[in-house]
């Protein structure tokens, strides 16, 4: 069974998903799987390999597309630069899907901090927000039975001190529900945002290290 949330059309953020077809079957196109390779090794112990390489992880979802992201969820350190550049490189995957009209799902474990990030950083290229108010907004759509999402104070932090990429053109409008494609501005997962070299590969997203 998927659990999960919608959290802006067409974007649904959830916990570990169940293995075999039933995410296709379920009608999404992308899955993002957002934890760390020992921990699906955890899970799908009975159907993964000692030594588990991304290919086996996504062999375990037949008919969907696949990102395995690989992030810790580490309450004190920030996460690396290969960290950072996964993460933006898993939400522009996942918000160029979203405006192709397909179905994406957003895992990690719990479904609620590394999914959460990637999330809300996909919901700011979306929908034009900040990274705090795509992190609201992530927060109030993600149920859980204890607890809210993103609820680690690295990717709050992070996310609190990213900018919004535009100025909204109507104020008066639900975004997550009209969404509209922001202008290019640089963002760098450290809080500074500046007009930076466009990174190779991600049309709607630059980066600064």
């Amino acid at each position: 069974m998927i659990e999960a949330n919608e959290i802006t059309p067409r974007l649904f953020m959830g916990s570990v998903p169940p293995t075999g077809t039933e995410v296709a079957q379920s009608g999404f196109s992308l899955l993002v799987l957002c934890a760390l390779p020992s921990e699906y090794r955890h899970v799908y112990s009975s159907k993964l390999k000692l030594q588990t390489n991304p290919q086996d992880i996504r062999s375990l979802f037949p008919g969907v597309r696949v990102i395995v992201v690989s992030l810790d969820d580490n309450f004190i350190t920030k996460p690396s630069k290969e960290e950072q550049l996964r993460a933006i490189q898993a939400a522009s995957e996942v918000s160029k899907a979203v405006r192709a009209g397909q179905k994406v799902l957003v895992t990690c474990m719990q479904g609620r901090n590394r999914s959460g990030l990637v999330a809300a950083l996909a919901l700011r290229d979306l929908c034009g927000w900040s990274g705090s108010q795509a992190k609201a907004r992530v927060r109030l759509k993600r149920k859980l039975d204890f607890g809210v999402a993103l609820m680690n104070p690295i990717f709050v932090h992070i996310l609190d001190r990213i900018p919004a990429p535009i100025e909204p053109a109507n104020r008066g409008q639900d975004l997550a529900e009209n969404p509209v494609k922001p202008k290019i501005g640089g963002i760098s997962l450290l809080g500074e945002s500046k007009p930076v070299r466009k990174l190779v590969g991600l049309p709607s997203l630059q980066r600064r290290w």
